[in-house]
């Protein structure tokens, strides 16, 4: 499988580019999380179904890197504007929380895409 950066061509050696992955199996629904740690002492976690592409540990650590320093509101809606931009995800959640107990939770999902058998099994955030 070939890398690739956010807009389809050969992963490039510069700052916007993040890996990514071609999804091995487009025809199945199937869940993909990462956790870790942004700027500013928030916590991540992020789960999606994907269609197009997968993000590589690679590419994760690099786009926890662009996430700005903010408050987890700024934190949480950043990450989910570039995942969505970046994989075209059927289904994307991200949580964001902090020290101090404050969590904040936000998902998109494409339009029209319904699996809320799958959905309905896993575990809240």
């Amino acid at each position: 499988m070939t890398e690739t950066s956010n807009n389809g061509d050969p992963l490039k050696a510069d700052e916007e580019a993040v890996a990514v992955l071609r999804n091995p199996a487009p025809h199945h629904d199937y869940l993909i999380e990462w956790a870790g740690d942004a700027p500013g002492g928030n916590g991540l976690k992020v789960r999606y179904v994907p269609d197009r592409d997968v993000i590589t540990r690679h590419g994760w650590v690099e786009l926890i890197d662009t996430l700005p320093a903010e408050n987890a509101e700024a934190v949480a809606v950043a990450l989910l504007g570039k995942l969505d931009d970046l994989l075209l995800a059927r289904w994307i959640e991200v949580s964001v929380f902090t020290e101090t107990g404050h969590r904040v939770v936000i998902e998109d999902r494409q339009p029209g895409w319904h699996n809320d058998k799958f959905l309905g099994r896993l575990s809240p955030l």
